[in-house]
């Protein structure tokens, strides 16, 4: 079994929170809770995190870890491929939604 990373560092900060939508072939997987990054008032920055796993009807695996700051919203996913990773990789895609204020 191979694994294909999928990630994206650069979303912008989700004050009330949001999801990930995760599909493939423009068919639903899984939503993967945002959190809402917890302000301190103070020049520290605190992480709010979450994690998810979720396996597909085809025994693919996803890993799902997402990280909430102030600053902006990070998440990486694993997928552990049961067959062509190469092939699975086109079929999936990942979209950021935050939540309205």
């Amino acid at each position: 079994m191979m694994t294909i990373r999928f990630e994206d560092t650069g979303c912008p900060p989700s004050v009330s929170g949001g999801y990930l939508l995760i599909t493939r072939n423009g068919k639903e997987i899984a939503t993967v809770s945002i959190p809402s990054p917890v302000f301190t008032g103070r020049i520290q920055e605190i992480t709010n995190q979450n994690s998810d796993s979720i396996e597909d009807h085809d025994g693919n695996r996803y890993s799902v870890q997402v990280s909430s700051t102030p600053s902006g919203v990070d998440w990486e996913m694993t997928v552990t491929a049961a067959g062509d990773e190469n092939q699975l990789k086109c079929e999936i895609a990942v979209e950021y939604q935050p939540n309205d204020y």
